[in-house]
């Protein structure tokens, strides 16, 4: 209520003022009634004061973080935060990367000409470089002549794209005696990468073997002839076997 609102001072001066009209009402009502000659009335009013408050003195709080005080605001005031002072900000270190590890990687298969008709496993797998084509087939014509207790045996040998030599030749006479030439095959190292076949060279030989069968009678006679024992790798070389039958009396 507005009663309540009001402070001490103007609560008394109120009660003064509705005092002082009570007392003006009754004596206009004696007038007006006819009473004795009006007596002045003399109405001690004392003058109004005016009573100010003084608001409560500010408390002021030192803050732990700042320098500066705080103020307690008045009910309703916005709320403000006392500034502090910000600790300056460190540049962020950016981790250092992991070490890497080192894994060392193998050469690649090397196809330079440094390859080329080379043992060096690196270079990859063998292969001739260009195509040597087809390999021409090995040739043995042979033919025999028995003189009694003798034999004389003639090989003619040709080879379209391959040398003819004594390298590698085996000759069985059918009765337990053999005549082996030579058949040591050349030192072959193995081969890697790409190789440039061999020129092709054409050849023919021919090879006379005479033999003495102890007893007389009809004998089988086996024969091999190898030209692939000469070089490596070699593209043409080629082996050719038979037999031929021989009757000496």
């Amino acid at each position: 209520m507005w009663w309540g609102g009001l402070s001490t001072g103007w609560r008394v001066n109120v009660l003064l003022y509705v005092l002082a009209t009570v007392s003006l009402l009754a004596l206009i009502a004696e007038i007006v009634a006819g009473g004795d000659e009006p007596r002045p009335v003399e109405v001690a009013a004392e003058r109004p004061r005016r009573t100010t408050t003084t608001p409560p003195a500010a408390t002021t709080s030192v803050s732990p973080t700042s320098s500066l005080p705080a103020t307690t605001m008045p009910a309703g005031s916005p709320t403000t935060t006392s500034p502090v002072a910000a600790e300056p900000t460190r540049p962020r270190q950016r981790p250092s990367p992991p070490p890497v590890a080192f894994n060392p990687v193998p050469p690649a298969p090397n196809t330079t000409l440094a390859c080329r008709n080379g043992n060096d496993p690196r270079c990859g797998p063998f292969r001739w470089d260009p195509s040597p084509g087809p390999n021409q087939p090995l040739d043995v014509e042979v033919n025999v002549a028995p003189e009694g207790t003798q034999a004389r045996f003639t090989f003619d040998v040709r080879d379209a794209d391959h040398s003819v030599s004594e390298n590698c030749a085996h000759l069985d006479y059918g009765d337990g005696q053999s005549e082996p030439l030579p058949c040591n095959p050349a030192p072959c190292p193995p081969a890697f990468g790409p190789w440039t076949p061999p020129a092709k060279e054409a050849g023919q030989r021919q090879f006379v073997f005479r033999h003495t069968y102890t007893q007389a009678g009809e004998y089988t006679a086996k024969f091999t002839f190898r030209n692939d024992r000469d070089r490596c790798p070699d593209p043409y070389g080629n082996s050719q076997s038979g037999e031929i039958k021989v009757t000496v009396g």
